[in-house]
């Protein structure tokens, strides 16, 4: 499987996810000169930017290891483009991250919940 292929599997079962969670998904590969967010959701009130990591091991670190500080300012970044485009002046924001390990057909998922902590 192509890596670009492993990444649409995994955008699919982390959606899959939010929505099973009861989110509502408001985009999906959102892009800016900034870079993308993988999945933009409503969870209640709160405006949630989601990056999904898909792997087939642990051989170079766990999804949540991959989403490291200059990854986290892009999709920071990417978060003030989406604001502005909506016109949404002062959400309620949160940066998950969401890993999904592929076994074969079969895929193990973890929800990491406010991922990236307080940021500016």
């Amino acid at each position: 499987m192509s890596k670009i292929a492993k990444g649409r599997f995994g955008e699919e079962v982390a959606v899959k996810l939010l929505r099973s969670a009861g989110y509502a998904i408001l985009e999906t590969n959102f892009k800016t000169i900034h870079g993308e967010v993988d999945v933009i959701a409503l969870d209640g009130e709160t405006i949630v930017f989601v990056e999904v990591k898909t792997r087939t091991s642990e051989r170079y670190g766990t999804a949540a290891e991959a989403v490291d500080a200059r990854k986290q300012r892009h999709i920071i970044n990417v978060s003030h483009d989406y604001l502005a485009q909506k016109g949404l002046e002062e959400p309620y924001v949160r940066f998950d991250v969401i890993g999904v390990m592929m076994d074969g057909s079969r895929s193990k998922t973890e929800h990491f919940k406010d991922a990236f902590g307080d940021f500016d």
